[in-house]
């Protein structure tokens, strides 16, 4: 298979995402949450802690892939799981403040397994992405 110069397509996508979009989102709910910290305590407190860690290593995994780094797609992999984990938490514990109605979570799990479930796949089958890391 012949190497791709650069990232683009989906990877492209996901790099941004995990570059720009995750860092806001974890940014503007944990901001959100700092006023339950004195309400609901250490909890709430860790669980920004292993946002602030995801957002972290998924920031690190957008920036390897850019650069192409050997071990970019592992690191993604990783990053991916730690954050389906922590939102998974988030979503069914009722420690972490929210503002879902009454039997919309169920709904929100769906959403977040879909999306990181789906970029989980991609990674493992993509030949963009097999192609892009060839040299590596």
């Amino acid at each position: 298979m012949k190497s791709v110069n650069g990232v683009g397509g989906w990877l492209l996508v996901l790099s941004r995402l995990l570059i720009l979009w995750q860092p806001i989102v974890i940014g503007l709910t944990t901001a959100q949450a700092l006023t339950a910290i004195s309400v609901r305590g250490t909890a709430v407190t860790l669980i920004v802690l292993a946002r602030a860690l995801a957002a972290t290593l998924g920031l690190a995994a957008g920036l390897a892939l850019n650069r192409r780094h050997s071990g970019a797609v592992r690191l993604t992999q990783f990053s991916l799981l730690v954050s389906l984990t922590v939102e998974m938490f988030v979503y069914v514990t009722p420690t972490f403040p929210n503002n879902r109605g009454p039997g919309e979570t169920p709904f929100w799990v769906a959403g977040t397994l879909f999306y990181y479930g789906g970029w989980l796949v991609y990674l493992l089958r993509s030949k963009r992405v097999r192609a892009t890391f060839a040299d590596s």
